[in-house]
């Protein structure tokens, strides 16, 4: 009971956090230049008896705050509107798109949260050791470097110099597959087409390099640090005075503890890999969320921009509930506190 009780809590301090997201954004895209219905016409001039119809069709001739509780009243029941450009619904729109950023946020993860909590723990039992150093070299680099240049510097230099790596796409275009649940690997696996998965996975490999980068320098130094804290701890001193294995003391009485800050700060960074898979899939040309994002935004397309990022916010809080209630399960002292 207890523990559905915090879940209700966090989700019920989610939603002033969210609804003032949804505002911030609601009044920032109507910052951005330009107008949207010019951007629909391609410049093209029309009349004013045409102009006013179509703004009335598109919402556009109501005053902004009749606009914001018009989508809020929307959203609260599960219509993010129609896309200006598309006139499709805006929930369609992002339904056919969010699978593909999950799958590349999945690879990254996977890429960033083994080596980076393995290279922390082994440069904290050997401090100022060959890998120690390496790791720390590894993780200002990877933090310092920004997502953008790696990016192009690996374009460059696998796709377009060395024919290695694809330049651009999710999946060779030659090779069809049956679209069930929008997720590549799990189409591929239930239609057996393991081509289909080859070259999904083939597609995948640089953009989910350039995602983990930041995840795993971070992961790599809070997993170092507090593997080192923990270490000093009397309780690790009192083990190996009293003779236990120095593995047992590693993996039952150390790591455990050490996984806390470790799994906050993945929390963290997965909720940043969001934002940057917006440049990861302009980049290699992914037709993911962050793809979709910057169309609508050089197109001025209202409802999708603020569609897209609400998903954004709502993915980011749900990865803080998650962080939360895992962080509780791995120290069930801390569960309720």
């Amino acid at each position: 009971m207890r523990g559905r009780g915090f879940i209700i809590k966090r989700v019920l301090l989610m939603l002033p956090v969210l609804f003032f997201v949804m505002f911030a954004v609601f009044m920032t895209v109507r910052l951005i230049p330009g107008d949207p219905l010019d951007a629909m016409l391609g410049g093209r001039r029309i009349s004013e008896a045409a102009d006013a119809e179509m703004r009335s069709q598109l919402g556009l001739d109501k005053p902004w705050y009749t606009q914001f509780w018009v989508w809020c009243g929307g959203v609260l029941h599960g219509d993010l509107g129609r896309s200006i450009m598309s006139r499709r619904p805006v929930l369609d729109e992002i339904a056919a798109k969010l699978p593909h950023t999950l799958e590349l946020l999945v690879f990254s993860l996977l890429l960033a949260v083994p080596i980076g909590v393995s290279l922390g723990i082994l440069a904290a039992l050997r401090p100022r050791g060959a890998v120690d150093l390496l790791a720390t070299a590894a993780s200002v680099i990877g933090i310092s470097m920004p997502a953008f240049w790696l990016g192009l510097l690996l374009l460059l230099t696998f796709s377009v110099r060395a024919g290695w790596f694809p330049t651009s796409g999710i999946i060779d275009p030659q090779i069809d597959v049956v679209q069930r649940t929008g997720f590549y690997v799990i189409d591929s696996l239930i239609s057996g087409n393991m081509r289909a998965l080859g070259s999904f996975l083939h597609h995948m490999i640089l953009p989910a390099i350039v995602l983990s980068t930041v995840p795993l320098a971070y992961t790599t130094r809070m997993a170092r640090s507090s593997m080192v804290e923990v270490l000093r701890e009397a309780y690790v001193t009192t083990a190996r005075a009293k003779g236990v294995h120095e593995r047992s003391v590693i993996t039952i009485h150390a790591l455990r503890n050490a996984l806390i800050p470790v799994t906050i700060a993945i929390g963290a960074v997965t909720g940043l890999m969001l934002g940057g898979a917006v440049l990861t899939e302009t980049i290699f040309g992914l037709p993911g969320m962050g793809r979709l994002l910057v169309d609508a935004i050089l197109q001025r397309d209202f409802p999708l921009i603020q569609g897209c990022i609400l998903v954004f916010a709502v993915g980011y809080n749900i990865v803080n509930l998650l962080t939360d209630i895992l962080c509780q399960w791995i120290d069930p002292k801390a569960r309720y506190g």
